[in-house]
């Protein structure tokens, strides 16, 4: 648990330390108050094993997280927030909601949104669960439409959900870590059930097959981050895509695999690099095999044209050499990942490049 004041700050840098307080502890906002000058504020973190727990208080301030500000920087959050004292006002899509003590609101990091936020005598205290997007077995679109909207906070799952966040923030410094981690399941079961429940989902997954899937997925991302073309470059992985966004891109994959003979296509990436280039194209094309191909200092281009037919054989085989190995690895790797998955492909028993 951590717990940070601004009268730990000099005054003239109050309002400026919370701004960036904000922005790292949650998203990047434009942040504006009558309060600028002499900003008192105060801020509780609370790690809870897949979630976290964040308390704030604060005099009057307007936040405003705009497409620019999601362009830079989006932790892909689902934020559920309990006014625990003062009002606010939350807009965002095409919702509007102005919210009391005691109410909660869902709002989306990756959508620009707009807030309200005060106490008419003191500061005004918000109490908010960050959800990670894998963490909530709920359709998007869904949660979508709850953004922004009044949920129902004081009866069944939602009134014991705000009085747990509640005494979470109030009891964060006599927890250990052990709690902290079993409390944060038992926070994100509540919080799964209340939105399922408000969306209309039936039969959410439990949390043992959501860590078996948060397994799985950790296994292929690592899996995908073996230097698959042995070129000292590592495949790129969206830590944040879903499994729906994973299978439309293995389906896409095969697809596209199957429109190619292996062999073929290696010839052709051979005999692309084999043709004649100007000078002035040489230092775009880059790669492996251009390397290999690229004419030494000094050689003109008449007698680089001109090489004896054992030279030039010998250019082709290193250039077969160099293409084979990262195609045959990359559909090797494609082919185990598909083997995983029980998909059969055309190429997992016919790598590329083989005879």
């Amino acid at each position: 648990m951590i717990e940070l004041h601004s009268r730990d700050v000099p005054a003239a840098e109050r309002f400026e330390w919370y701004c960036d307080l904000l922005s790292r502890d949650m998203a990047p906002h434009h942040i504006s108050s009558d309060h600028a000058a002499d900003f008192p504020a105060s801020a509780l973190q609370l790690p809870l094993h897949e979630v976290r727990l964040s308390g704030v208080r604060f005099p009057s301030l307007r936040s405003v997280r705009t497409r620019r500000l999601i362009q830079r920087s989006d932790p892909e959050l689902w934020e559920l927030a309990l006014i625990a004292r003062g009002s606010a006002m939350n807009e965002q899509g095409r919702n509007r909601v102005d919210l009391r003590p005691g109410d909660l609101v869902l709002y989306d990091t990756s959508q620009p949104y707009r807030a309200v936020c005060g106490a008419a005598d003191g500061l005004a205290e918000v109490i908010v669960l960050h959800l990670p997007r894998r963490t909530l077995p709920v359709p998007e679109q869904s949660l979508r439409r709850l953004v922004a909207t009044p949920l129902p906070s004081r009866t069944g799952s939602g009134a014991l959900l705000g009085r747990l966040l509640g005494g979470l923030a109030e009891q964060a410094g006599a927890l250990g870590t052990t709690q902290t981690a079993q409390l944060g399941t038992a926070v994100l079961e509540l919080a799964i059930a209340f939105l399922a429940d408000l969306t209309g989902a039936e039969d959410p997954p439990t949390a043992e097959a959501r860590q078996a899937a948060a397994d799985r997925q950790r296994e292929l991302e690592h899996a995908a981050d073996v230097d698959a073309h042995g070129l000292g470059r590592r495949l790129p992985v969206d830590r944040g895509a879903d499994a729906r966004a994973e299978a439309r891109a293995l389906q896409a994959e095969d697809e596209g695999e199957r429109e190619h003979d292996a062999d073929g296509h290696q010839e052709q990436l051979v005999a692309r690099e084999l043709q004649p280039q100007d000078d002035g194209l040489s230092g775009q094309r880059g790669g492996h095999v251009h390397r290999l191909l690229r004419r030494p200092e000094g050689v003109g281009r008449d007698r680089h044209r001109d090489e004896d037919d054992a030279d030039r054989e010998q250019h082709l085989l290193q250039v077969r050499a160099a293409v084979q190995r990262p195609v045959q690895g990359a559909f090797q790797h494609q082919a185990a990942a598909r083997a995983e998955r029980g998909v059969r492909g055309d190429f997992a028993e016919h790598p590329a490049g083989a005879d």
